[in-house]
């Protein structure tokens, strides 16, 4: 029985080269193609972290805003629910933002592009903070009005 798996095997070696052959060749492509200025592969790489990061920070604002959101519903007071409030403000072109951001460290680029690139940044966290001080104002003004009814 032996015998018939070394066969097996022994048969299946040319079929095993030319897939390590075609692997060798995927990887040359696309560590040897330059594309504005970096290797596909490094590419690649900026995408997948920009993937993982934006499903990490969406998924991390959502435990944390349920975690919060079961703590304030046992609570008498209403001043925490601004704290609800704010979490469920923060926008996708945030997490798009910082996405972007940690994707573009896998990337070679030139001072004017990360310059660019820093300053979108910092453009969309402005904005956020922005939107989080608006929704913090909005949550304690509709808290002062609801009292003096």
């Amino acid at each position: 029985m032996a015998q018939t798996t070394v066969e097996q095997v022994t048969e299946k070696l040319p079929e095993m080269a030319n897939n390590l052959d075609e692997t060798f060749k995927i990887n040359n492509f696309l560590t040897n193609t330059d594309f504005l200025g970096n290797s596909l592969l490094q590419w690649v790489i900026a995408l997948s972290i920009f993937i993982v990061v934006l499903i990490l920070l969406r998924i991390l604002r959502n435990i944390i805003r349920n975690r919060v959101s079961k703590i304030v519903i046992n609570t008498n007071t209403k001043l925490d629910n601004a704290l609800v409030d704010l979490l469920s403000s923060t926008r996708t072109f945030f997490f798009l933002a910082i996405s972007f951001f940690a994707a573009t460290a896998a990337l070679k680029l030139t001072e004017t592009p990360s310059l660019i690139i820093s300053k979108i940044v910092s453009l969309a966290l402005i904005a956020q903070i922005f939107i989080w001080a608006n929704r913090l104002i909005s949550s304690l003004l509709d808290l002062y009005m609801s009292k003096d009814k």
